[in-house]
């Protein structure tokens, strides 16, 4: 598998990134660019980075037994993580997952200057998420560096994209239980169900 450079644009007000994806397997009914977007109010924390993206795809990688390439920058410590990842996945599910290679185009960490501040966490409203938040609120977490400030709900990951009235609700429901916890909600779109 490789995945291109990811590319940001915007329009109708929100913020695009995207990378194209290119399988060894062509019979596959996958798109070829995966896509996430954001309002546009969000674009100081939009970069170019390809963590999203082999985050999102790595597992499609060691079920399909593709190594990978991911050009662009990733994360060092994100690199290091997906190593371990890889074998909790392989535990788990034997006979689904098999360790791959994953080769990074440049390892460089983010820095604030790039990101912009705050600490964000995806959040769905399960006990992992909800749990992970409760862990890294102010009265939990006593480093402000690590207190979670926003939640990003991603719809097309849980919640195909064609049913907008049901993440819309949900996503009414979780900015009124995160205001009274100062935390912001981020709403969020992909193409990656």
């Amino acid at each position: 598998m490789i995945i291109s450079q990811p590319e940001i644009s915007k329009k109708n007000g929100e913020v695009w990134v995207s990378a194209q994806v290119a399988f060894q397997k062509s019979n596959l009914d996958i798109p070829s660019r995966l896509w996430f977007s954001f309002p546009e109010k969000y674009e100081q924390f939009i970069t170019g980075h390809s963590d999203s993206f082999i985050i999102s795809l790595f597992y499609l990688g060691m079920a399909f037994e593709e190594d990978i390439m991911v050009y662009g920058t990733v994360s060092p410590r994100l690199a290091y993580g997906l190593e371990e990842c890889q074998q909790v996945y392989k535990t788990w599910y034997p006979h689904v997952f098999r360790p791959i290679s994953i080769n990074y185009d440049q390892l460089v960490p983010a820095s604030p200057e790039e990101t912009g501040t705050g600490v964000a966490l995806p959040f769905s409203g399960g006990v992992d998420s909800t749990f992970t938040l409760f862990q890294h609120l102010p009265h939990q977490q006593v480093l402000p560096q690590y207190r979670v400030t926003h939640c990003i709900f991603i719809h097309g990951f849980d919640i195909p994209l064609n049913n907008a009235y049901e993440y819309q609700r949900i996503a009414n429901n979780f900015t009124a239980a995160l205001d009274p916890l100062h935390v912001e909600l981020v709403e969020c779109k992909t193409n990656l169900h």
